[in-house]
């Protein structure tokens, strides 16, 4: 009769490779006979008969706007997942009433479930529990998917653990990620008095499923409900790169408009201290929430926005920088064309500031709930429009609160969508190109992590051993509140590849004051950019996270000041480590010397490397920018081999510096190169270090 063939990418979307053990529990195709007992006849409600191959069904109810349903009981158990899918025709009756399916019924307790659809191409997913209607999915037409009144419309519902798929025709049109167990009676409802349907293909198929986890999530893992959690709701957590430090949101649980604000509590001898408020601006009238910090905890990522005055403005992202009179006003965070029809939204950035990750409902057409996105940093500070980060991560239910651990490729995220031991777990995928649209397949992080209540938020630090963890799961040891911060042990599995950090001050080489100061990390070879922080104004004291796989140069940057680049080499990290590295700036004065440590040669070798270009760049602007400096550029080796040669290689390398500034339009007038071999070394030539140390080529500023 009428069959729609299933496109294999419906079926893709579906999870059929990780479903198995199929059982059909009932298959009619009313040919005639009633096996599985569908009501036929006529009373106050429905007149039903199964005829010519079909069932055939009519509201017959005498009251307008009132729905007649029939029934069986193919007995599925509250733990079984399954497949409902028939053909449907409307065929009487107005067109713009919903007829469909009605299931996952307790008859006692009259709970249930409806998803249906109108002759005038419309769907809709409904239910009924807690003693009245819920509207899950509002009304939405779907013209390109559903087929008028007088066509067959195949219709499939499909449900795998906390997860439940729509499909018409073969297309996904509805996913709710909170499914709740009413009881086994399912049927056929119509929704309007005189409407007349056809139904054939009836069929039930259930089905065992296993939620893809990570590595080591059914490991015994250590977890605890921290000290400081209180009766309040504790919902959103962020701790800090160097794991010293934690931010925690607080919403009261009295009143009717509860507003939110921010704590702090910092980690002294393995203990978690109590808690501090965070200070006008950063805490005002209105819903206060930190998103992330930067590595140096020198900037604040906030939610909402503020008037100049410090009060609350509206929604939006804001930021502020700490000076030496305490927090800014935050300033709001322009994102290209990001709307939001959710009531719901979530952030992240990462600790460098280049990325930015949001979860929201860009459309109503489209999106039934927040999906995932990435935005970029453009050079004036605003980030760009934001990018779907693919069907892997997002799914037709809720996508939120993601957060993208140092590495910058492993992304932790919530979902209701993915199938999985809550109403909403905690997810890991890992990003495979640049593209941010190819991730692998997320996994589950475990029981552990993952109650059968609802996981909000999660945090890590740059090691990545634990996971900080917002979660509503009452049941808990030890928990006290609506929402209470848990601190767990990851699964090996989830854990981010390794990182560096690197910490130290900044200072005034002349002095050995502490100077606040921007400081710029990138890739030596390329000069891509990979961040910036910025130096506490009182200490000079900075942190900066630098993910695996990069030969990175770092800088700092003030005014009236010349940087003394550093590098690290982060190509072959296998372990996550910490470095401390004082980073110097040199006042622009007369007689001051600098050192060139970014420039690079091969051994016993003049010419430079191409990772020298970001050291020559920066030498480039800082005589660009200072139109009366000059300069005298001085080479210097270690004393193996003869002086004559040691001579003559110093000045080599020193030229080829004069040499490249000269092919970069610097005047002949404001530069001069000597070599001075050996003669002047800084450390002892007997030791390796010390060789290294004296192996360099500076500048001394001759003018300003």
């Amino acid at each position: 009769m009428k069959y729609i063939i299933i496109a294999l990418t419906a079926l893709m979307a579906l999870g059929l490779t990780a479903q198995t053990n199929h059982k059909v529990i009932v298959d009619d195709d009313f040919s005639g006979a009633n096996p599985n007992g569908w009501f036929t006849g006529k009373d106050k409600y429905m007149d039903a008969k199964i005829a010519n191959g079909v069932y055939k069904m009519k509201n017959i109810r005498s009251a307008q706007n009132t729905a007649a349903w029939t029934f069986i009981n193919p007995e599925m158990k509250e733990d079984d997942n399954y497949i409902i899918e028939f053909d449907i025709k409307h065929i009487g009756g107005v067109d713009n009433w919903g007829y469909g399916l009605i299931f996952n019924r307790n008859s006692d307790e009259d709970e249930h479930l409806k998803f249906v659809i109108s002759g005038n191409q419309y769907r809709n997913l409904n239910g009924k529990w807690s003693g009245k209607t819920q509207e899950i999915r509002k009304w939405k037409q779907q013209t390109k998917l559903i087929k008028p009144k007088g066509q067959w419309n195949k219709i499939k519902v499909v449900r795998t653990k906390n997860v439940l798929d729509c499909y018409v025709n073969g297309e996904l049109i509805v996913s709710y990620g909170k499914y709740k167990h009413f009881g086994p009676y399912l049927g056929f409802t119509i929704d309007q008095k005189d409407v007349e349907l056809e139904i054939d293909n009836f069929k039930v198929t259930t089905f065992d499923y296993e939620t893809n986890f990570v590595e080591g999530a059914f490991v015994e893992l250590t977890k605890q409900v921290l000290p400081f959690n209180t009766e309040q709701n504790e919902k959103y957590v962020y701790v800090t790169a160097d794991g010293n430090t934690m931010y925690v949101t607080r919403q009261s649980n009295s009143g009717i408009n509860t507003k939110s604000n921010i704590y702090k509590t910092t980690l002294e001898n393995g203990e978690w201290q109590a808690f501090q408020k965070l200070p006008f601006p950063i805490n005002n009238n209105g819903h206060n929430s930190v998103i992330s910090t930067s590595s140096d905890q020198n900037t604040l990522y906030l939610m909402n926005t503020y008037n100049s005055d410090g009060s609350s403005k509206s929604s939006g992202i804001s930021v502020s920088n700490k000076g030496v009179n305490g927090w800014e006003v935050p300033k709001t965070v322009e994102v290209k064309n990001l709307v939001n029809k959710n009531k719901f939204v979530s952030y992240f950035f990462t600790n460098d500031n280049k990325i930015l990750l949001v979860a929201v409902q860009p459309n109503e057409e489209e999106h039934d709930e927040q999906s995932l996105y990435v935005c970029f940093r453009n050079e004036d500070g605003t980030y760009t429009e934001p990018l779907d980060l693919g069907p892997t991560i997002n799914t037709k239910a809720m996508e939120f609160n993601p957060f993208l651990a140092p590495d910058n490729k492993t992304l932790f995220f919530f979902s209701t969508g993915h199938p999985g031991l809550g109403s909403a777990d905690a997810w890991v995928s890992k990003r495979l190109d640049d593209t941010w649209q190819n991730w692998s397949e997320p996994q589950n992080l475990g029981p552990a992590i993952n109650s059968e209540n609802f996981e909000i938020a999660i945090s890590l630090d740059a090691k990545g051993d634990y996971a900080y963890l917002s979660s509503y799961d009452p049941p808990l040891p030890g928990a006290k509140g609506k929402g209470d911060i848990l601190k767990i042990e990851l699964p090996i599995g989830a854990k981010p590849n390794p990182s560096i950090l690197v910490y130290g001050k900044v200072l005034n080489k002349k002095t050995n004051e502490p100077i606040r100061a921007k400081i710029n990390y990138f890739d030596l070879t390329t000069g891509k950019e990979y961040g910036t922080a910025i130096s506490d104004a009182e200490t000079g004291e900075y942190k900066i996270v630098l993910p695996q796989g990069v030969n990175y140069g770092f800088k700092s940057e003030a005014q009236g000041y010349v940087s003394i680049s550093e590098n690290l080499d982060a190509s072959n990290l296998d372990k996550y480590t910490e470095i401390e590295k004082d980073l110097y700036l040199v006042p622009i004065e007369i007689g001051q010397t600098i050192r060139l440590n970014n420039l690079f040669f091969d051994t016993g070798e003049y010419e430079l490397k191409q990772s020298s270009n970001s050291e020559l760049k920066n030498l480039l602007k800082l005589l660009t920018t200072n139109p009366n400096m000059k300069i005298e550029i001085t080479g210097h080796t270690d004393n193996v081999g003869s002086n004559a040669n040691n001579m003559k290689l110093s000045k080599n390398r020193a030229e080829a510096v004069y040499n490249w500034l000269i092919e970069n339009n610097v005047s002949t007038e404001k530069i001069k190169a000597v070599g001075k071999g050996e003669n002047d070394p800084i450390a002892d030539n007997k030791t390796e270090e010390g060789k290294q140390q004296n192996r360099r080529v500076e500048f001394t500023i001759l003018e300003k």
